[in-house]
């Protein structure tokens, strides 16, 4: 046994992490290796992306034994669902959660039309920097150039009232 009952991280998910921190890993239903470091969620290639800064992580929730994401693979993209089975998920569901709530150095959703809006996020990269990104509520299209417009009036807003 390890000090302070901490177990070794296995070396197949060392080399997952490629150097980066390991805070916790978990075996999808496939057995392959899921993993959260300091600075991003490592997943399988079978979900479409390898390696997911904390910033690129706009939702992560828990329905046991599903993780479900909403991710953006591209800063400002569009996002997209993915849903992750953990058989046994260990601690991997809480870190995951922390590590994208601390991403968030700002948050403010405003309303853009008939009740609905979009999210206003700044989230801190791994190298440090403030990103920000619009993330509209479902039913709203984000290509629809009046609510494109309205986000980023509000956006804009936002960055003058916090002055960055």
């Amino acid at each position: 046994m390890a000090a302070f009952g901490r177990t070794r991280v296995p070396d197949g998910v060392r080399v997952v992490a490629g150097g980066e921190r390991v805070l916790s890993y978990a075996y999808d239903a496939d057995s392959a290796v899921v993993l959260a470091t300091d600075v991003a969620l490592h997943l399988p290639q079978t979900y479409g992306v390898a390696r997911l800064p904390w910033d690129l992580v706009v939702r992560a929730g828990w329905t046991t034994p599903v993780l479900d994401l909403t991710v953006q693979l591209v800063a400002g993209g569009p996002a997209k669902a993915l849903a992750v089975e953990l058989p046994e998920p260990g601690s991997l569901p809480m870190v995951v959660r922390e590590q994208v709530t601390g991403s968030i150095v700002v948050e403010d959703h405003v309303v853009l039309q008939a009740g609905a809006g979009a999210r206003l996020v700044a989230r801190r990269t791994e190298s440090g920097e403030v990103r920000w990104s619009v993330v509209f509520d479902k039913g709203l299209d984000p290509r629809d150039p009046d609510l494109r417009a309205a986000a980023d009036t509000a956006l804009a807003q936002l960055r003058a009232q916090l002055g960055v």
